[in-house]
């Protein structure tokens, strides 16, 4: 679970943060096994959504299972709560940028999204939602290009143009996606020349450097990204290293310049699942029992909890600019097809 941008880890039904490089515990354990996590949303494997108040620390009990039977998955944009129930998608929250359809004010009680086709999985992003049925995608909400769209897409599910077996978006306006045998990205692409960054958005997907074996899971933020294959767990764009006795992370530099589409090498693992938050990535599996064993990335952990490896000991202490992205995005953009 990521609040304020800061990583909150569930270990054995517990809900923990890392304070200190220690785990301290923020509420009671919950007496369920686990079934998925979101960012501030938790699905139990009795159908139960709890939701974490960042008032009292508590995970309260946010929707009821009533009709939903199996919820296969939920997924969170914005304020907009996704729940993926016998290949029907109901909705709730507070609804804008047209991620509820056609509906513009707050739904209290979930609701069922009328979708083209039978849903099968969610992926979701920054403005918008992406669903999979069959081998087609569509998305509804909000986008400026980061899903190869020249038109912007709102109150109406659009079909994407191309297939992915993962998506994973970030809140740079870009998306990420495996076909399986390539690694494509969308949206605004980074172009580091003559020590000067400019910024591309693009309408036709954008062959990248990807891991040489099976993606089974990603995560991404800006432009750095994270991936755990079939056979080990990689990096691009992102780095720990040890400069001076001191522990940083950012770019792998050649020169002056950042190197882009970097890949490193971090572990011969392999897991089902994996949270980055820019500083910070955690590898895991996911158990029945809500039993998680995962690899802590440029992090370091005091004691011992669980099954924990620490790869990488090192604590992120310098950005490397990548928050400003944003801000710069409008002045140099260069739109072409």
């Amino acid at each position: 679970i990521q609040i304020n941008q800061k990583p909150y880890f569930l270990v054995n039904g517990s809900l923990e943060k890392i304070e200190n490089n220690n785990f301290v515990r923020l509420q009671q354990n919950i007496n369920t096994s686990i079934k998925q996590i979101t960012k501030q949303y938790i699905l139990s494997n009795k159908n139960e959504i709890f939701r974490y108040n960042i008032i009292n620390h508590l995970l309260v009990l946010a929707h009821q299972p009533f009709q939903f039977h199996n919820i296969k998955q939920i997924a969170e944009v914005r304020s907009v709560l996704y729940i993926l129930a016998k290949n029907q998608l109901f909705v709730v929250g507070s609804c804008e940028l047209g991620l509820c359809g056609e509906i513009t004010t707050q739904i209290t009680q979930p609701q069922l999204l009328i979708t083209p086709k039978e849903p099968q999985k969610l992926f979701p992003g920054y403005n918008n939602l992406v669903l999979q049925a069959n081998d087609k995608l569509f998305a509804i909400g909000a986008n400026k290009g980061e899903l190869c769209l020249k038109d912007k897409i709102y109150d109406h599910f659009t079909p994407l143009k191309y297939k992915a077996k993962i998506l994973s978006q970030s809140a740079l306006s870009n998306t990420f996606y495996d076909s399986g045998n390539h690694l494509f990205q969308c949206g605004t692409i980074q172009v580091n020349s003559n020590a000067k960054s400019i910024f591309y958005q693009v309408f036709t997907p954008q062959a990248v450097i990807k891991p040489s074996n099976s993606i089974i899971a990603m995560a991404t933020l800006n432009n750095q990204r994270v991936f755990s294959t079939s056979k080990t767990i990689e990096s691009q764009n992102f780095v720990v290293y040890k400069k001076n006795n001191s522990c940083e992370s950012g770019f792998q530099v050649v020169g002056n310049q950042p190197l882009n589409d970097y890949i490193t090498f971090l572990g011969n693992n392999s897991f089902k699942n994996v949270a980055f938050d820019g500083e910070t990535a955690v590898f895991y599996n996911a158990q029945i029992e809500a039993e998680i064993n995962w690899v802590l990335i440029g992090g370091a952990i005091g004691g011992v909890f669980l099954l924990i490896l620490t790869v990488v000991v090192c604590i992120r202490k310098k950005r490397t600019g990548y928050e400003k992205i944003q801000e710069n995005e409008n002045k140099d953009v260069a739109k072409y097809t």
